[in-house]
């Protein structure tokens, strides 16, 4: 199998086997590991072949229509991943019906921040992006199918942001079969994006820009309590 990968991506390879045998190495007395560890390792899979359709966008030159480009695209933003990699460490609370719940492709709640951070991480790094071999962004997308200029298509986006605001919101304020600690993860790690993509600045790419700071600040020196 790793004989088969490129250079490159057996470097990545390694390191990614090296990550889950460090977990589970850390994790090893904890009950239903092993059920925790096969959901977490299915959604690196479901990144992994959204990366690999948005590659072949990429070698095609295609351009896909907005609706074509968010049904993959919002899966490789990586929010359900990030999700269900940290739920390893939440001990009891994440079950293996909580991971079913995150993965589930009828998922409103997960659907709702990977819009938000999709189409903010879109509007924030398109330019950069463009400026070398990249998948057209959504921002491309939008001005393609409709035919309107790059100022009007984040416009237009930016309103799908609010509305997934709205509907992350609402998500969050009804009955959900998980504890509201994972909801809350879900929730924070989109609050986050505010940070990384603010004033239309890709701080999380360019993060010399403000990240390196912010960091320091957090961690390096903290205003005493």
């Amino acid at each position: 199998m790793m004989d088969r990968l490129p250079d490159y991506m057996q470097v990545f390879y390694k390191e990614l086997l090296h990550f889950f045998d460090e977990i589970k190495q850390q994790l090893v007395h904890t009950e239903g590991l092993s059920s925790r560890m096969y959901y977490a390792k299915e959604s690196v899979k479901l990144q992994a072949r959204a990366y690999l359709k948005e590659a072949e966008w990429l070698n095609q030159k295609k351009i896909p229509t907005l609706e074509e480009y968010l049904f993959v695209s919002l899966t490789s933003v990586g929010i359900a991943m990030l999700m269900a990699i940290s739920f390893l460490g939440m001990g009891d609370i994440t079950t293996e019906h909580a991971y079913k719940w995150i993965l589930s492709s009828q998922n409103e709640t997960v659907k709702a921040s990977s819009l938000i951070c999709r189409l903010t991480n879109d509007i924030a790094g398109h330019k950069f992006e463009q400026g070398r071999d990249h998948v057209a962004s959504a921002v491309q997308c939008f001005m393609k199918q409709h035919g309107v200029t790059e100022q009007a298509a984040v416009e237009e986006l930016w309103k799908k942001v609010d509305d997934g605001w709205k509907d992350l919101n609402e998500e969050c304020f009804q009955p959900r079969p998980v504890p509201t600690q994972v909801l809350t993860r879900i929730l924070n790690i989109t609050r986050s994006l505010s940070l990384f993509y603010k004033d239309d600045t890709d701080v999380y790419t360019h993060s010399d820009l403000k990240m390196k700071q912010q960091v320091a600040e957090l961690l390096v020196d903290p205003i005493p309590m």
